[in-house]
């Protein structure tokens, strides 16, 4: 080989220059740096999703709910033919125990249950009349199909399942309505003369009260869903709806 190609050849081998370790180093650190960041924004990213998607079903449950205990309790106290039966002869007192063995005294509309703690839910119990086609839904969101029918809805907060739930006419099952409820705490507002009012729970009222109840307040907590590490235990500020019963305005 003469010297002109054997200069060629080493020009060419001294080219051949690969990286460094200090110079690879660098790379997988720039890479690694690069990876994490990637992945934070991922994993902020889906926190967020999961963030908006829970909060939306709280909402819609919170929505839900309240939707169907106002348009129930506005219901209470409606009945058939005013112009020739009396609130007397529609809804009587009866002689048979609701779910929560309480009974409904004459022309009451509305009576309830207190929880058996401070902490526990009330129950709710609602009753009005509707005609065949009316329009008026019990809390099930059925229509009564055929001549007079006296709905009794039952409102209540299954304390496992952590479900509202109701019941039509004492049936033995009741009906889930909305998920993650924590509890469910009601108040009274009863009229005892011309400018006296006062809101009372159920085991403040006497029996002759309930005929006085004129609207009733409903506070309701959900289950923090909105922190995936909280317990079942853990629940969000009640929600506040104070709903009149139209046969008292």
């Amino acid at each position: 080989m003469n010297n002109s190609l054997r200069k060629t050849a080493e020009h060419r081998k001294s080219g051949q220059v690969g990286f460094s370790l200090v110079e690879l180093m660098v790379a997988i650190l720039i890479t690694m740096i690069v990876t994490a960041g990637a992945v934070a924004v991922f994993g902020s990213l889906k926190f967020t999703f999961r963030s908006q998607d829970s909060l939306g079903q709280l909402q819609d449950s919170q929505r839900l709910a309240l939707t169907m205990l106002t348009n129930t309790v506005q219901s209470a106290g409606h009945f058939v033919g005013p112009q020739s039966n009396t609130v007397a002869s529609a809804f009587p007192a009866t002689t048979t125990n609701n779910v929560d063995g309480t009974r409904f005294a004459s022309e009451a509309s509305v009576v309830g249950a207190s929880g058996a703690s401070a902490t526990a839910s009330d129950v709710l119990n609602v009753r009005f009349q509707s005609f065949a086609g009316d329009g008026l839904l019990n809390c099930l969101g059925q229509e009564n199909g055929t001549g007079t029918t006296t709905w009794i809805n039952t409102f209540e907060v299954d304390a496992t399942s952590k479900q509202l739930t109701c019941r039509v006419n004492n049936s033995a099952s009741a009906t889930p309505l909305v998920d993650n409820v924590h509890s469910l705490k009601i108040k009274y507002l009863v009229k005892n003369g011309a400018n006296s009012y006062a809101y009372k729970e159920a085991s403040e009222l006497a029996s002759t009260e309930w005929t006085s109840v004129i609207s009733v307040q409903v506070a309701i907590r959900f289950v923090n869903t909105l922190n995936p590490t909280s317990s079942t235990d853990a629940a969000l500020p009640a929600l506040f709806q104070t709903i009149n019963l139209m046969s008292k305005t």
